[in-house]
C-alpha cells in the first residue's frame, strides 16, 4: 500500500503537492510515514486564515518539499492550490476496479488488499462481486506470504539506518505486530526474530536514557501513563489488559467496528512481569521505587496513592477488576484489570495461531467492547493499554527453583539476590545478564536470549518476562479518537 501511495501521490516526480484525503486513508495505519520517508515536509490545511498566514511566512518561498493535505473538501484559495500539484485521493481512485462503498464498511486491511487487487483484470459491476473478493481473495495464505515478505525485505532494509532511536522502535512495533497478526490469521509461519537481535542492543544500550525522553502524543514508558491519563482530573478510566501485545490489539480491532480509537504505542518496563511493570503503570513509580517489586500486595494501595497525588478525591477513585465491577456514580479516577489475554497466554497450547483464534474468540464474546461502550455513554474518557506483551519462544529445559521468588508464571528471567549465575547454567538455559535499568541494584537479572524459555526442552511456548519488540512495545489506546 505504501508503494502503490507514493507512486499514485507522485512523490518521487513532485516536489509540491496538495492532497484531498476524502477518505481519510493516510490516517490508516501511519501511512503519513511516506512523506517524512520522501523527505517531504507535512502541512495541515484546518483552517483558511491560518493556513494563509503559514502559506505566506513559511511556504510560498521556501526551497523544501511541501505536501498540504486538505481534508472535508474545504475551500482552498486560487492561487495557494495553483501553487500546487493536486491530487484526489481516495478508494475510488486507487481501487477504481471495485466499489469503495463496500471497501469503506468492510475495514478491510489495504495492504493485502493492494496485494490481492494487482491480480484484478476485470472491473466488478456489482456489490455482490466486491463482497464476494473480499472475504475469499485477500486474507490468502499466497497474499500472505508476498506481504510478510515484502515487509522482512523493508524492515531489513531500515534496520540498515544508522539513525535508530526510540520513536524508530516504536514504528517497528506497528509493523511487526501487524506482520505477526497477518501471518497467524492466514495460517503463515514467520520468523521475524532478527528484528529482536537489534533490539535487544539498542535496550542494553539506550534504555536507561529513556526515563528523561519528554513525549506529549503518549506516555513513552508506563511509569508515565497515570500522569498522563489522569493529570486533567475529569472522568478517566484506564483499562489495563494484562499481557496484551500489539499483535493482539491487532485482532481485537477486529471487533472495533463502531468503536473509534487513536493506537500508540509504549515501552514497558524490564523485566517484562506483571508485577514489575503493571505496578510501575499504577503507581507511576520506577521499579526501583516499589516497595514490592515482585510481587502485586501493593499494586491497589499504589495506584491510590498515585490517584491522590495528581488531586483526585479519596472517593473518586476505584480499582476494579473484571467486567462485572460496577463503579460508584461519584467515581472518576477508575483503572479496570482485565486477565483474559494473559491467561491465554499461559495456557497456550498452538503457539501463535492458537493466540490468535483464542484471542479472536475472546473479542466476539464482546465483552470489552460492551464495556467500553458503557463507560463511553456514562461520559468517561477511556484509554485502553497493557503492561506487557507477549512472544513466541522453544524451551530450553525446566530450570530447578532458584533466585528471588518473583510473582509471575514467566520463565524467561531469573532474579539473584547478592549473586551471581555459574557460567554452565548460563550457557545451558541461553542466559543473559541484564544491566537492571530502572531496578533495584542490589540485585542481578538474567534473562533468556532471543526467542527461548526455560520451559520443557524444544516445547513452542507462548510466553514473557524478556526483551523483544511483541513483550516490550506494547498498545497504548485512546478511546473515540482516530488515529491523526
Amino acid at each position: 500500500m505504501r508503494k502503490l501511495l507514493v507512486d499514485y501521490l507522485c512523490l518521487k516526480y513532485e516536489n509540491r503537492i496538495l492532497i484531498r484525503d476524502k477518505d481519510s486513508i493516510l490516517k490508516i495505519d501511519d501511512y503519513y510515514n511516506i512523506f517524512p520517508e520522501n523527505n517531504f515536509i507535512v502541512y495541515y490545511y484546518t483552517n483558511k486564515a491560518n493556513f494563509r498566514i503559514m502559506y505566506e511566512e513559511e511556504i510560498k518561498n521556501a526551497s523544501i518539499k511541501i505536501v498540504v493535505i486538505v481534508a472535508n473538501n474545504d475551500y482552498v484559495p486560487y492561487d495557494i492550490e495553483t501553487a500546487f500539484y493536486n491530487i484526489d485521493l481516495g478508494l475510488s481512485n486507487l481501487f477504481p476496479k471495485v466499489d469503495s462503498k463496500v471497501l469503506k464498511k468492510s475495514k478491510v486491511d489495504l495492504d493485502l488488499f493492494s496485494i490481492a487487487y494487482s491480480n484484478i483484470y476485470d472491473r466488478f459491476s456489482t456489490l455482490e462481486e466486491t463482497e464476494n473478493f473480499l472475504d475469499f481473495k485477500v486474507f490468502t495464505q499466497a497474499n500472505a506470504i508476498k506481504y510478510i515478505e515484502n515487509i522482512e525485505s523493508e524492515l531489513r532494509n531500515k534496520l540498515g539506518n544508522e539513525d535508530i532511536d526510540y520513536r524508530f522502535w516504536l514504528d517497528i512495533s506497528r509493523i511487526k505486530g501487524k506482520t505477526e497478526y497477518i501471518a497467524a490469521k492466514c495460517n503463515v509461519k514467520i520468523d521475524l526474530s532478527f528484528i529482536d537481535y537489534e533490539f535487544s542492543k539498542f535496550i542494553n544500550n539506550e534504555f536507561n536514557f529513556m526515563s528523561g525522553i519528554v513525549s506529549k502524543s503518549t506516555p513513552l514508558l508506563v511509569n508515565k501513563v497515570m500522569d498522563f491519563v489522569f493529570a486533567d482530573k475529569s472522568k478517566n478510566v484506564l483499562i489495563i489488559l494484562d499481557g496484551m501485545s500489539v499483535c493482539d490489539f491487532y485482532v481485537i480491532s477486529e471487533g472495533f467496528e463502531d468503536i473509534s480509537y487513536n493506537l500508540q504505542f509504549m515501552y514497558a518496563m524490564i523485566p517484562t512481569t506483571t508485577a514489575i511493570s503493571r505496578q510501575s503503570l499504577l503507581t507511576g513509580k520506577l521499579p526501583a521505587e516499589l516497595s514490592h517489586p515482585f510481587d502485586l500486595s501493593q499494586e491497589q494501595n499504589g495506584f491510590k496513592q498515585k490517584a491522590l497525588e495528581i488531586g483526585y478525591t479519596k472517593n473518586e477513585i476505584e480499582y476494579l477488576r473484571g467486567y462485572d465491577s460496577t463503579a460508584s456514580i461519584h467515581s472518576k479516577c477508575i483503572a479496570i484489570i482485565l486477565n483474559d489475554i494473559d491467561d491465554t497466554v499461559h495456557n497456550q497450547l498452538n503457539a501463535r495461531r492458537g493466540m490468535y483464534q483464542d484471542v479472536r474468540e475472546f473479542t466476539a464474546t464482546r465483552k470489552l467492547q460492551n464495556l467500553i461502550n458503557d463507560l463511553l455513554v456514562k461520559g468517561f474518557n477511556v484509554y485502553l493499554t497493557s503492561d506487557h506483551g507477549n512472544t513466541l519462544c522453544e524451551g530450553v529445559g525446566v530450570s530447578r527453583k532458584h533466585g528471588v521468588e518473583v510473582e509471575t508464571k514467566s520463565n524467561r528471567m531469573i532474579v539473584y539476590k547478592d549473586f551471581v549465575i555459574d557460567s554452565q547454567i548460563s550457557e545451558k538455559l541461553k542466559l543473559k545478564k541484564y544491566p537492571g535499568y530502572y531496578l533495584d541494584k542490589s540485585y542481578n537479572y538474567y534473562i533468556c536470549d532471543v526467542g527461548f524459555s526455560m520451559d520443557i526442552e524444544g516445547k513452542k511456548i507462548m510466553t514473557h518476562g524478556g526483551i523483544s519488540v511483541d513483550e516490550i512495545i506494547i498498545p497504548f489506546v485512546k478511546i473515540g479518537e482516530k488515529n491523526e
